[in-house]
């Protein structure tokens, strides 16, 4: 298979898969609940949070994790309290914190606790504004299943790292290659289709 043939179909798979993973209805607990898991591009940035906290110890590796959330939970809910619609720049904006993140993985550059909270806080911010946005939710119910969810993939990537901890360097790396490629990809794909 031609190398080029095949990101070309991957930017074209992330395209559709992030139209599909975006409905845009009312929901309740259960939909909030899955929709991170099933949209890649915020499964993989939440994902990748839970990575990048293991960089820290102690109570500290909640730190990036908390903000995530915290920024999400407040994008979230201002966005659908104001009924604000935003359009396909917001997608661009999820991307591009998936690409954001999955360099910071990847390059394991340490900015500080205080830089990389910001950074991850305005991630979180993009995602949640998004999640507000198309899903419409209207209740506690939904955005306590955003969280949980958000929770959970945060978990994940943080016990993944950790696990393996023989093998993280590389793994945090590759991992973090991968979700940069894919973004930039599903961002060309993205122009082109428009």
């Amino acid at each position: 298979m031609n190398f080029r043939k095949f990101v070309i179909g991957c930017g074209f798979f992330a395209v559709s898969s992030t139209a599909f993973a975006h409905p845009g209805h009312a929901t309740g607990f259960w939909e909030a609940f899955v929709h991170p898991i099933l949209g890649w591009d915020h499964l993989l940035a939440m994902f990748i949070v839970g990575m990048l906290a293991v960089r820290y110890s102690g109570w500290s590796a909640l730190i990036l994790p908390s903000l995530f959330v915290g920024a999400l939970m407040v994008a979230s809910t201002s966005v659908t309290a104001l009924h604000i619609h935003l359009g396909e720049t917001a997608e661009a904006l999820v991307l591009l914190s998936v690409v954001l993140l999955g360099a910071l993985l990847a390059f394991r550059r340490d900015l500080g606790l205080v830089a990389m909270g910001f950074l991850v806080a305005c991630a979180g911010a993009v995602h949640g504004a998004v999640h507000g946005s198309e899903l419409g939710m209207t209740g506690a119910a939904a955005l306590c299943g955003l969280a949980l969810a958000t929770c959970f993939l945060h978990a994940f990537g943080y016990m993944l790292a950790r696990t393996s901890h023989n093998h993280a360097i590389w793994l945090s790396r590759g991992i973090g290659l991968i979700a940069s490629a894919v973004g930039i990809t599903a961002l060309i794909a993205k122009v082109a289709l428009t």
